[in-house]
């Protein structure tokens, strides 16, 4: 049987592995996983090995009435893909070139080389395959494996490893390349207002840079309707910051645009959703914004895609202060002394600064909480206290092509000041209770991948959203990383350490289309 998945078909009876067992980490560290943001659950779609830092040789029938590669992604050096951990890298596909001779009605030829946006950094997770030459004899071969991520039974038609969500297997995954675009040192200089959280000379972000930043809008609010930012973390819930709230007296008129990049012409990746409650911290409070987080429940789920994923909220086994690439984003007003919020989605990148020097009589002097993280850049010419109230604070994960959202945008004092950063909340802080409440199901249950729940609890409250008292504390949902070990130490690979490049490569499938002409005939193949 065929399935479709929009303009893609793959038949499942033909491209398995049955019973065969799960391969060790690192095992066959060549091996990557090729996928597409429309195939349901892990979005895998087909195999492929690592020839060369940027080519990857796989099957062309993997390319049958491919309309857009620019689609695709392939993840490198993952063994578990709801789980990648920090030695896989991510790339988006350079060009495709099939054999020229590739036939789908006797699968004759079925060759294909992609190339990747930019080349791989080689690990104990990620290392070239060496190709054969004609001098091997293969025939004499006696121990010989196969591997892969496709259906583990003869019936099924799921793919290993399936995860519970209708997006992508991981969260924290980006579209666009992980390399980004500062020019030199300078970043401009992004401002903050206690009054009106803002990104000031930042630049605009291109489509799909962050995918899961999300903007909540009223519509009694002027010009483009924006309140606030916030982050998406399930395929329901946003995490944004419970001071968006202050004045706001009846959340049905909400409405959350997800996938945007121009509030104007969000464009038909966007989605629209209302809001069906919002979760206060319980301990909020106004006046010295402590505990300034909520939970915002949307009325029905998003459907993921290239320019909408899942945030990642790291637990405590992340190591957030050695975290080094870090970047806000958002709507907020894009001069110092502006109230105008901006059409286009801005974005800039600032440093962690240490809570104990944030906190200092010179700088916050005492007024930075347990829960808050400092960051911009403390001369203050070159500030960066946030993007939009309730926005994300964003990290790369070292080594690695996944970003957490380790702050929520709070509060900050002035606008570029020295000494003056930008202060978040640390989603770290509250893993647990952002788990507990996310997951929370009527029959008291909680699940890591049922993540789209009911109504909690009911309230009189006249403004409709809910304030919580202590509840217990949940087990911490993991991170998507393997259980704790040395991160491998990226190094340039090594493309001559097999003797066969592309050139070669070229060379054996014109000496092999030259025997098989010989052998069968010249108008066989």
């Amino acid at each position: 049987m065929t399935y479709s998945y929009g303009n893609m078909a793959y038949d499942y009876g033909m491209t398995r592995i049955v019973g065969g067992t799960g391969a060790a980490e690192a095992e066959w560290p060549w091996i990557v996983s090729i996928q597409h943001p429309w195939v349901p659950g892990l979005g895998h779609w087909c195999g492929g090995s690592l020839i060369t830092a940027d080519w990857v040789l796989t099957a062309a029938h993997c390319f049958d009435k491919f309309d857009n590669i620019s689609l695709l992604y392939v993840v490198i050096g993952a063994t578990q893909l709801t789980r990648p951990g920090p030695g896989a890298q991510v790339r988006s596909v350079k060009q495709v070139v099939i054999h020229s001779d590739y036939r789908r009605s006797d699968y004759s030829y079925d060759i294909a080389l992609m190339q990747l946006d930019r080349p791989v950094l080689c690990s104990s997770y990620i290392q070239l395959a060496c190709l054969a030459d004609p001098n091997l004899i293969v025939s004499a071969l006696h121990n010989c494996w196969i591997a892969g991520w496709g259906v583990t039974t003869a019936r099924s038609h799921e793919a290993a490893w399936k995860l519970f969500s209708a997006c992508r297997g991981s969260c924290g995954l980006r579209a666009v390349p992980s390399v980004y675009h500062p020019t030199t040192n300078s970043y401009g200089y992004v401002a903050y207002d206690f009054d009106m959280t803002r990104i000031v000379g930042g630049t605009g972000a291109l489509p799909g840079a962050w995918p899961w930043i999300v903007s909540i809008q009223h519509p009694w609010i002027p010009g483009l309707k924006h309140l606030c930012g916030g982050s998406l973390i399930s395929t329901q819930w946003v995490l944004t910051a419970a001071h968006c709230f202050d004045e706001v007296t009846d959340i049905s008129r909400l409405y959350v645009v997800i996938g945007a990049t121009q509030l104007t012409q969000p464009g038909p990746g966007a989605q629209v959703r209302s809001v069906k409650q919002v979760l206060m911290h319980q301990y909020y409070n106004p006046v010295d914004m402590s505990y300034d987080i909520a939970l915002m429940e949307l009325d029905h789920p998003v459907q993921c895609s290239p320019y909408i994923q899942l945030a990642c909220v790291p637990d405590i086994t992340l190591k957030v202060s050695e975290l080094q690439n870090c970047w806000v984003a958002g709507w907020g007003a894009t001069a110092a002394r502006g109230r105008k919020t901006s059409d286009h989605l801005q974005e800039a990148k600032v440093q962690l600064i240490d809570v104990q020097l944030c906190n200092s009589s010179r700088w916050y002097s005492g007024k930075i909480h347990t829960h808050n993280l400092c960051a911009g850049y403390p001369q203050g010419l070159i500030d960066t206290c946030q993007g939009d109230s309730g926005g994300p604070l964003m990290c790369q994960e070292k080594n690695s092509d996944y970003w957490w959202v380790i702050g929520i945008t709070s509060w900050g004092k002035g606008c570029a000041r020295a000494r003056r950063p930008g202060i978040y909340i640390s989603t770290q802080y509250f893993h647990d209770w952002i788990i507990f409440y996310m997951n929370l199901s009527p029959d008291g249950s909680s699940s890591p991948t049922s993540r789209a729940c009911s109504h909690f609890l009911t309230t009189s409250h006249p403004w409709s959203y809910f304030i919580f008292t202590s509840q217990p504390s949940q087990k911490p949902w993991p991170r998507p990383t393997p259980s704790p070990k040395s991160t491998p130490v990226p190094t340039l690979c090594k493309v001559n350490s097999c003797p066969f490049p592309i050139k070669i490569l070229v060379e054996l499938f014109t000496q092999v289309k030259e025997l098989l002409q010989q052998t069968f005939g010249q108008h066989t193949f």
